[in-house]
C-alpha cells in the first residue's frame, strides 16, 4: 500500500491540490447527485442534472491536478472574496498558515524557553546542547542551564 501512496505523492508534486473553492464544488456536486437520486424515484430521470454533475466533477479534478498555481489561486481568491471566507491560500500563500499553538508545538521539539533569573525575559535556546551558558539579551546577565 505504501508503494501506491508514494506513487500518488510523486504524481501530486507541483500540482495545485484541493482548496476552499474545490471543496465547495465537491459539496455542490454531492447535493446535485443527492437531488437526482431523490427526484428520479418519483419522476423520470433528469438528464441535464447528470451532465451538470459530471461537468462540475471534471472541473474540480482539472483544478486539483492543474500546475497553474497563479490561476487557481486567483479563482480561489475570487471565491473567498465573494463568499467572505478568510483563507490564507486565497491570497497567494500556497502553504497552510499554522496557528500559534501549532508553531509552538513544532518549536518545542527543537528549542527550549528559559527565563532570565534577573529580569524574567524569555530566552529561546536550541535543545540537546547539554549544559550551556546563556546570556540574557536584555540585562546581559549570564546563567548556566541544561538543555
Amino acid at each position: 500500500m505504501s508503494g501506491f501512496r508514494n506513487r500518488l505523492a510523486n504524481f501530486m508534486i507541483g500540482r495545485y491540490g484541493v482548496d476552499e473553492f474545490g471543496r465547495a464544488l465537491n459539496i455542490v456536486n454531492i447535493v446535485i447527485l443527492l437531488i437526482m437520486i431523490i427526484v428520479t424515484r418519483f419522476w423520470p430521470p433528469i438528464n441535464y442534472l447528470w451532465f451538470v454533475a459530471v461537468a462540475l466533477m471534471v472541473y474540480q479534478y482539472f483544478r486539483m491536478f492543474s500546475r497553474n498555481h497563479a490561476r487557481r489561486a486567483a479563482e480561489n481568491a475570487w471565491f473567498c472574496r465573494v463568499f467572505k471566507r478568510n483563507n490564507s491560500r486565497a491570497y497567494g500563500n500556497y502553504t497552510h498558515e499554522m496557528s500559534n499553538r501549532q508553531k509552538k508545538a513544532l518549536d518545542k521539539r527543537t528549542h527550549c524557553i528559559f527565563k532570565c533569573p534577573n529580569c524574567r525575559q524569555k530566552i529561546r535556546v536550541p535543545r540537546h546542547k547539554g549544559r550551556i551558558s546563556i546570556k540574557c539579551p536584555q540585562c546581559r546577565i549570564e546563567f548556566i542551564k541544561k538543555t
